[in-house]
């Protein structure tokens, strides 16, 4: 009874974490962000070429029960509201190879980059993510979780537009 009432004090107190000796570390699976968000159009007369970059941060909290591989699945442009895909299936490349461990109470930090010859489409291509803000989306699958979860760039205003 005394446990249970600890653990109701937790989150009850959970916004004062250090006074009430609660551990706010409870990311039992790979917990991903993404920062660093950037993209550049490049324009030519058959159509325009993304290009850009982000750095994902992959982190396990310390009450997980193991290590946990994670792979990336999808990385796609979309309105900032999620509503809209502007791009799926965007190409990126890593130096990191996958799956990538994540060990308990870890994190890695991958980078990946976008080639502009490898996203590349028609003009309407760049009036749709010169019109607003945009934001890079990853979806990531980890071992521990047994599903797919995704993390979100800040919102991105790319470089190039006309």
């Amino acid at each position: 009874m005394a446990r249970a009432r600890w653990i109701r004090g937790c989150v009850v107190v959970g916004l004062f974490p250090i006074i009430s000796g609660c551990d706010p570390d409870t990311a039992v699976f790979v917990e991903p962000t993404l920062e660093g968000g950037a993209l550049s159009l490049q324009t030519s007369s058959l159509g325009v070429g993304v290009g850009g970059g982000f750095e994902a941060v992959l982190r396990l909290g310390e009450r997980a029960s193991g290590a946990s591989d994670v792979t990336l699945e999808e990385v796609s442009i979309a309105d900032v509201d999620r509503t809209r895909t502007l791009v799926a299936n965007v190409q990126v490349t890593s130096t990191t190879s996958f799956p990538v461990s994540v060990g308990v109470d870890e994190q890695a930090m991958v980078r990946f980059d976008l080639a502009p010859e490898d996203n590349f489409g028609d003009a309407s291509l760049a009036e749709d993510l010169c019109a607003q803000p945009v934001v890079l989306v990853a979806v990531f699958d980890g071992s521990l979780r047994g599903g797919t979860v995704d993390a979100v760039t800040e919102p991105i205003s790319p470089d190039g537009c006309p």
